[in-house]
């Protein structure tokens, strides 16, 4: 134990539990590495040694578990030759002080929270912290599947193929009173690689974001930004169709930004991410310049995001009903999102526009 403590260490990865059993260790999120932050355990059973590196909350198998399991083994033997006698004893009293037991134990076979590592898990299907995710990809794809089936062009549907599928137009959505487009408009996509990009970027960020914040607030979040992009693109476009789960993706990141900004996150966590965040942001949005980006709707999303990551951050530590009140105050965001774009439109003159 004392060795598989070491070697975490070394990988630089965080141990977040210890016990007779084994431990369970956290690896940084980094895009350089290409990881999103698995989970590493290892369970001492009956003189049996597993070791597992799982995706938190996927329900995608990925290679980098796998090349989690590989860098551990091939650390072992060198951070076993490493082992000084002064830092042997502070790892033991580490592990003493932090080593859990009884009920708290998980990897404890005699602990009702206990999971045999022997017996693997189903991993194809939503569920768990990653459900709501999993579920929303499941929709745009199936969507996107019926568009084609119907005759919609795969690659470059046209527009008035978009506007029968329910993407997001001035005209239709304001003029004809077709409030909701900006719904629908999240989940229909202009193409196959369209589609792909979007889907990659919300895996990505449903992986680490879902299990965090959880389902409920994950979905009210999708919603609520993309509504806010939705109404920023309709505001700004005056006769663009718009279309697409980006405004959504883009307010899950600025989600993610105001909280990385708080207390919320474990400091190390958050050096660890924020820049990154920060990166993956600053380079999407310099894509969105692109004529063919509906850069308004991505802006919308990312402000959208921002208020209401800081308001999740104030429910979660003054109510004593977090989720119930995050999602309440999400639903009036997104109210008062609607009600001030229309008003917006109603001071600018563009609702008399459109009933001439």
């Amino acid at each position: 134990m004392l060795v598989a403590a070491k070697t975490a260490r070394d990988l630089g990865w965080d141990i977040h539990f210890v016990s007779d059993h084994g431990l369970i260790a956290g690896v940084p999120f980094s895009l350089r590495s290409n990881s999103w932050g698995e989970t590493f355990t290892i369970w001492l059973n009956h003189g049996h040694v597993y070791l597992e590196s799982k995706s938190n909350g996927t329900v995608i198998a990925s290679k980098k578990n796998k090349h989690n399991v590989e860098d551990f083994i091939d650390q072992f033997d060198k951070s076993q030759l490493g082992l000084k006698a002064d830092e042997k004893e502070k790892l033991q009293q580490w592990i003493s002080d932090n080593k859990q037991s009884g009920d708290e134990d998980i990897l404890d076979p005699l602990s009702a929270k206990y999971r045999d590592p022997a017996v693997p898990e189903r991993w194809y299907l939503p569920r768990g912290e990653f459900a709501v995710t999993a579920s929303l990809i499941g929709i745009c794809v199936v969507l996107f599947a019926l568009m084609v089936i119907s005759g919609v062009n795969l690659f470059a549907p046209s527009t008035e193929e978009m506007l029968t599928w329910g993407a997001d137009n001035r005209m239709y959505t304001v003029g004809r009173g077709e409030w909701w487009r900006i719904f629908t408009a999240i989940f229909v996509h202009y193409g196959v690689v369209h589609l792909l990009m979007n889907m990659v970027s919300l895996y990505a960020i449903g992986l680490m974001l879902e299990p965090f914040i959880g389902k409920w607030r994950f979905l009210a979040a999708f919603l609520v930004t993309g509504v806010g992009g939705s109404n920023a693109s309709l505001f700004w476009n005056d006769n663009a169709v718009s279309a697409g789960a980006s405004g959504s993706i883009f307010g899950l990141f600025g989600l993610l930004l105001a909280l990385l900004t708080t207390n919320l996150i474990e400091k190390s966590i958050r050096n660890s991410l924020l820049p990154n965040i920060i990166w993956v942001v600053a380079i999407n949005l310099f894509l969105g310049i692109l004529p063919i980006v509906d850069y308004a709707a991505h802006i919308g999303g990312l402000v959208t995001g921002l208020v209401l990551g800081y308001l999740y951050f104030f429910m979660i530590r003054k109510t004593k009903q977090p989720v119930f009140y995050s999602v309440i105050g999400a639903a009036l965001i997104g109210i008062a999102i609607i009600i001030t774009g229309l008003r917006s439109m109603d001071n600018v003159g563009i609702l008399d526009e459109l009933k001439k």
